[in-house]
């Protein structure tokens, strides 16, 4: 409760008086906490603290666990430490995770674990927390501080089920969240009723660019398949963070054709301020993030003959953890009635290298710089949110993707999860 009312305390202190210093508090919260307690823990174990003492860390660290059994508690720094018995320790932890009163516990005791957890590459524990998390969120509200919060696990939960238990529910949410949002999203990812068919009715030029298209979305990840040829065969090629004309482009592997790309606010930032904001000539439409128009306007005067589309933010729909662009730009996609839409070049991470000049020089991301920032972005960009709900999207045959892609969505997310956790330890 006390993280609640000091992060709102800067959030209004920030809009007050704006301040870049703020904001960067604001934006690495709770990542800041993580490595803290890390910390704490990790000198728990070099002088041997009782498990009362690490009991303490946690709950001053905001976890309260309530569980009584202290071997837990050594086992707990004993895999964060990464000494021991390893995969007798996880079990262990496992065993008590699984086996929790969800009623007793809060859900962001579940998310500050979470993250000490992702922090040490330890995916399927995280995981386990994240699940918890968001179970104990929809049954109680002694822990829920709004209704969102309490609605927006209830969303994540109804993911899983079927079309016809999904479209009672629609009505419910209408009521809590933007309703032509939340009946977009529902559409998308379940097909509750069909969607209009007719493009007249959509006066966006890009769901008109886009109407009946063939549409290959090519992602940033290394790869050794000569791609390229089937890509530009496309009608539509949508790319990530195009910032300059030929960027990541070739004849083998990525293909040479670029019509449609995303922007995360790091390299859109990096275009407005290095770059003056000036898009690629062989670019037709640039799609961002813009909560305040402003960005938009701006892009659109500096850039008149380009279309400028604002991202729809379904993240205001996600349990604490947001979309990152290729979650995004399907669901942007998926409105415009496309013909088929084909993933390339994305595994969910489970490639770390990222094509040349994908970065600019300044962000300086060499080998582990870049697994570092890997590492502390699934803190916002849950991986376990992202292999289920693109899981979803998958099953019901809205995408394909190439053989990498098919074999990331084929596995089961526990699978996924101990397939990160080989790679980034």
């Amino acid at each position: 409760m006390f993280d609640i009312f000091l992060l709102n305390l800067l959030k209004l202190m920030c809009k007050l008086r704006p301040s870049s210093y703020l904001v960067s508090i604001i934006d690495n919260f709770y990542l800041n906490k993580a490595y803290k307690t890390i910390l704490k823990l990790e000198k728990a174990k070099k002088y041997n603290y009782s498990a009362k003492k690490i009991k303490i860390i946690l709950l001053l660290s905001g976890i309260n666990l309530k569980i009584k059994d202290d071997n837990f508690y050594y086992k707990l720094i004993d895999v964060i430490n990464v000494q021991g018995n390893l995969d007798k320790n996880r079990s262990v932890l496992t065993h008590h995770l699984e086996n929790h009163n969800l009623n007793s516990i809060g859900f962001r005791t579940w998310l500050n674990l979470r993250d000490i957890f992702y922090l040490k590459f330890e995916m399927v524990l995280g995981g386990i927390c994240r699940t918890n998390a968001v179970r104990s969120a929809s049954i109680n509200s002694r822990f829920s501080y709004n209704k969102k919060d309490k609605n927006r696990a209830k969303l994540d939960l109804i993911l899983d089920l079927k079309k016809n238990k999904c479209s009672k529910n629609i009505m419910h949410f209408e009521n809590i969240f933007d309703k032509e949002l939340i009946n977009k999203f529902l559409l998308l990812t379940h097909t509750v009723k069909p969607l209009k068919k007719n493009c007249e009715n959509q006066k966006e030029e890009f769901f008109k660019f886009l109407y009946n298209k063939n549409v290959a979305i090519v992602g940033p990840a290394e790869s050794n398949s000569n791609d390229a040829v089937e890509i530009d065969a496309f009608d539509i090629v949508v790319r990530f963070n195009y910032t300059f004309s030929g960027k990541n482009l070739d004849q083998f592997k990525k293909g040479l054709k670029t019509h449609i790309s995303y922007f995360n606010g790091e390299q859109f930032k990096y275009l407005i301020n290095k770059m003056e904001g000036k898009l690629p000539n062989d670019l037709n439409v640039a799609c961002i993030k813009d909560n305040e128009f402003k960005r938009k306007e701006q892009l659109e005067k500096i850039n008149p003959n380009k279309v400028i589309k604002k991202i729809s933010n379904y993240n205001s729909l996600t349990f604490y953890s947001s979309l990152n662009l290729l979650p995004i730009a399907l669901l942007d996609i998926l409105e415009a009635n496309t013909k088929s839409i084909k993933i390339f070049h994305s595994d969910l991470f489970l490639t770390t290298n990222r094509s040349p000049n994908y970065y600019p020089s300044q962000f300086n991301r060499d080998g582990n710089a870049n697994i570092k920032v890997m590492k502390e972005s699934f803190l916002n960009h849950d991986p376990l949110m992202h292999h289920k709900f693109l899981k979803i999207i998958y099953k019901k045959n809205k995408i394909k993707g190439d053989k990498n892609f098919q074999k990331v969505m084929k596995m089961d997310t526990e699978e996924y999860l101990k397939n990160l956790e080989k790679l980034y330890r």
